[in-house]
């Protein structure tokens, strides 16, 4: 990103049609952003509930995500998925590697790398994935760290096109769980009660947040 060296940044160009997709989590974030840009850009929301990159037996991601760029052909892309991770997966030799090492985080970090790849569409559109909050179960916290960990890897190659937006500092600072927190002054929930989705008031707050960062890269 030309901004990490203090150069111009690129020039923002019009923002015609966003994909929201992912797992569960992405709704109602996808809902909450499509009211927010109407008028101003086509909001494709594609939720597929109940997958993983982790896991193919419902939706293989790394064929999706090329469907979904030859249909819609998207100037931007919000990623958030992660409810469903933690499955084994096969390695380099053919091994199944389980949860949740390093050499599970490089796996999985290679098939982000892929789906980012293919929505960044060689460097034509913008990718705005989603760390996972921290969840409240322990046992999810651990495939969390991985997850995220994973994200932050993958992107490298492509920071000038992919955004990594981490959710944690503000739903979990400290990557400690809270169901509640301060939203414009009032103490609110904005977790489920499952503790690991974003209620209706934290998908709100988190597009709040999150179109500033696309608006950087966008006009609307």
């Amino acid at each position: 990103d030309p901004a990490t060296v203090g150069a111009p940044p690129a020039p923002r160009k019009p923002l015609g049609t966003l994909l929201v997709t992912g797992d569960s989590l992405s709704q109602p974030l996808d809902q909450e952003l499509a009211r927010r840009l109407a008028g101003s850009a086509k909001v494709v929301r594609d939720p597929h509930i109940g997958t993983g990159i982790s896991k193919s037996i419902l939706v293989d991601w790394a064929k999706l995500s090329v469907a979904q760029v030859k249909k819609d052909e998207p100037d931007a892309v919000v990623v958030f998925i992660g409810a469903n991770e933690g499955f084994p997966m096969k390695g380099p030799d053919g091994r199944e590697v389980k949860c949740c090492g390093v050499d599970y985080a490089a796996i999985y970090a290679s098939r982000v790398r892929q789906m980012m790849n293919t929505y960044r569409q060689a460097g034509a559109a913008r990718v705005y994935w989603l760390t996972l909050p921290t969840p409240r179960d322990p046992a999810r916290q651990k495939i969390a760290r991985v997850v995220n960990a994973a994200i932050a890897v993958a992107a490298e190659p492509w920071r000038s096109q992919v955004r990594v937006f981490d959710t944690v500092p503000i739903f979990t600072p400290g990557a400690r769980y809270r169901d509640a927190m301060d939203v414009h002054g009032e103490e609110k929930i904005v977790r489920e009660s499952d503790g690991i989705h974003l209620n209706a008031t934290g998908s709100a707050l988190l597009a709040e947040t999150l179109l500033p960062v696309i608006d950087r890269d966008f006009t609307r």
